[in-house]
């Protein structure tokens, strides 16, 4: 009995053991669950340049844009633009909206425009040699003519020395066709212009007053309403300025004779120049390399053709000079107008007889390189 007893003790002790045993324990502690890693930061996206903004210069030019003049010089705008990848840019100014054609110089002189299609003409005190452009009788096919123009910048430092005085710079050149005669009273011989009031510039206005007519001058934005009013009986021009103008609606004669022509200037301003990126100076030259040859196709074989064409259609008879008359003035011109000018400059110690040796040389050089001469 007491042996049982002992036996249930002993158990009761073991199971109480195990129990407290197993209550005792821990149960191994969960390793911990590693903390998500932070995204890496992300790098804002570059924020694009802002394209440069362009160079923009002003343009003025005297004549309408639909004009031929007014396109020769375009193309000269455009592929300026075209070829800067819009660098630089022209902000246009037509007939005089920015300043009056007598004026073009000084508006780039004061950078009120700051590039302009100039005619030197009209400023014989300011760029005296110049004036060699339009002394009639040297020239009579334009691609020689501005060929020659162009070289006479780039070979007699003269000639950009008056200009510099100015604060201007020659870009590129610009030019009428040979100057002829329309009239509202039938012009067939010089014996006709006598006391023939006659709208004209230059030095053509002392080759006409020689040979019998009243020069008149007047700018060419006003000389439509002075042709009707009868204030002057003629105007002289290039044929595609004639019919531009509509002057050929109210003077129904034209007398197709070769009276001299007039060399132009597209210049810029030495300012505006200067704060140009050489990058683009250097396209702006090459581009006026190019010129010429565009103009010529623009200006003569395009424009006079069709100004001729225009003035048929408006009922203008149209008179050829005889051989006589031509070698008349071609004498006049040479032994009056050349003499005179040159011994006006030469005075003033200007070296004219340099310049007009010069040009005539380089137009003989070019005349026969035309690429549009007839074959």
């Amino acid at each position: 009995m007491k042996t049982k007893k002992l036996w249930a003790m002993v158990t009761m002790l073991l199971v109480v053991g195990l129990l407290s045993g197993a209550l005792g324990c821990k149960a191994p502690a969960s390793s911990p669950t590693p903390a998500a890693k932070p995204a890496p930061a992300t790098t804002p996206a570059a924020t694009p340049k802002p394209p440069a903004s362009p160079i923009v210069l002003k343009f003025s030019i005297w004549s309408p844009p639909a004009q031929v003049y007014s396109a020769s010089n375009i193309w000269y705008l455009d592929e300026v633009e075209k070829r800067t990848g819009g660098r630089i840019k022209f902000e246009r100014f037509f007939a005089e909206s920015l300043a009056p054609q007598k004026d073009h110089l000084f508006a780039v002189e004061k950078k009120m425009a700051d590039v302009a299609s100039a005619m030197p003409s009209n400023t014989p005190a300011e760029l005296p040699l110049a004036q060699v452009g339009a002394l009639p009788g040297i020239w009579q096919d334009l691609w020689p003519a501005l060929m020659a123009w162009r070289d006479l910048y780039k070979e007699v430092p003269e000639m950009g020395q008056e200009l510099a005085k100015h604060n201007a710079r020659f870009l590129s050149v610009a030019a009428g066709t040979p100057w002829s005669l329309l009239s509202k009273k039938p012009v067939k011989s010089i014996a006709d212009l006598k006391g023939l009031k006659v709208r004209v510039t230059g030095t053509v206005a002392s080759l006409l007053k020689e040979l019998g007519a009243v020069p008149v001058s007047i700018q060419a934005s006003e000389t439509y309403t002075a042709l009707e009013r009868g204030t002057v009986d003629a105007a002289v021009s290039a044929a595609p300025a004639l019919t531009g103008y509509g002057w050929h609606e109210v003077a129904k004669y034209h007398w197709n004779v070769s009276l001299g022509g007039g060399l132009f200037l597209i210049l810029v301003n030495v300012n505006a120049w200067n704060a140009i990126p050489a990058d683009l100076q250097k396209i702006m030259e090459d581009v006026a390399k190019e010129h010429p040859e565009a103009y010529h196709r623009i200006y003569q074989v395009e424009g006079e053709g069709k100004a001729l064409d225009d003035m048929i259609k408006a009922g203008v008879t149209r008179t050829e000079p005889s051989a006589a008359d031509n070698a008349a003035i071609a004498e006049v011109a040479s032994k009056l107008l050349w003499k005179s000018w040159i011994d006006e400059q030469e005075k003033k110690g200007l070296p004219a007889q340099k310049v007009l040796d010069k040009f005539r040389e380089l137009v003989k050089k070019y005349e026969p390189l035309s690429p549009f001469k007839k074959k």
